[in-house]
């Protein structure tokens, strides 16, 4: 309900005097006066129009017989409570359904852009981006090892994380026969198309880096080059006798080692 501002002794006036103060507050033009002479018969309010004074008037506090509106047992309680739509899917809830489907045609047809955090244009994608670069580059605690980082298989395997399957074959094979080894921290930087980036090797084996990879690759290339200390790539033919032992070990071929995981 949109009022006008007022000073408490004029609401308190008679109405003959509140009409008075209406019409000067009309002066200006910034009221027209036919909406500001609405005053509540009850506490002299003015009000803005013939709608929003029927509606005060109904809930105004000095009207004896005024209309209490009754509050949701749930208002001011919402946090905690289940969704509606909690445990819904489009095939049960013909709610949930229409609801998809309406986003589904407004992002198939570029009308809205749903999640994805980018901007509205190839231009300000690019600074958003720059400023998220520069922003890294500027703390010094960016950047490092993160567990969960890659598209491997990821789990736990007595106390060490893996990012792979592959990862996960290393540690098996080298606890198994005491070996010592732990989890590398350390960062290098390279540059990449132009981009400072950071690389971490995988794990620390007899003071070498050691880096686990499934392919080669140029990045791969750029990222070894930046290593100033030795380092060993062990690709396929370098884990073979890691897989070999694993599959006469625990009968896991190399695409079912991720169920050894704890």
């Amino acid at each position: 309900m949109e009022t006008c501002n007022y000073d408490m002794e004029v609401a308190r006036m008679d109405e003959d005097t509140a009409l008075k103060a209406a019409a000067q507050k009309c002066v200006g033009g910034s009221i027209p006066f036919a909406s500001a002479i609405n005053i509540c018969k009850f506490c002299k309010r003015i009000i803005n129009n013939k709608g929003s004074l029927i509606a005060h008037q109904k809930c105004c506090k000095l009207n004896p017989n005024r209309i209490k509106f009754k509050h949701s047992p749930l208002a001011g309680k919402k946090k905690g409570c289940t969704s509606w739509n909690k445990g819904l899917t489009k095939a049960s809830d013909i709610r949930v359904k229409k609801i998809a489907d309406k986003l589904n045609f407004l992002r198939n047809n570029n009308l809205i852009r749903i999640g994805g955090g980018k901007a509205s244009n190839p231009e300000k994608e690019l600074q958003r981006k720059l400023k998220i670069s520069n922003t890294m580059k500027n703390n010094p605690n960016a950047g490092g090892y993160r567990k969960g980082s890659g598209r491997g298989k990821k789990g736990w395997y007595k106390g060490y994380f893996c990012d792979s399957q592959w990862e996960l074959a290393f540690v098996i094979y080298h606890l198994d026969h005491n070996i010592s080894f732990e989890r590398n921290k350390n960062k290098f930087k390279y540059i990449y198309k132009n981009v400072e980036r950071r690389y971490i090797p995988d794990f620390i084996l007899n003071n070498k880096y050691i880096e686990i990879k499934s392919f080669k690759s140029e990045l791969t290339e750029c990222k070894i080059k930046a290593v100033d200390k030795t380092i060993e790539v062990w690709y396929y033919d370098e884990m073979k006798f890691i897989f070999d032992y694993i599959e006469q070990q625990y009968n896991k071929c190399i695409n079912h080692i991720f169920e050894l995981y704890d």
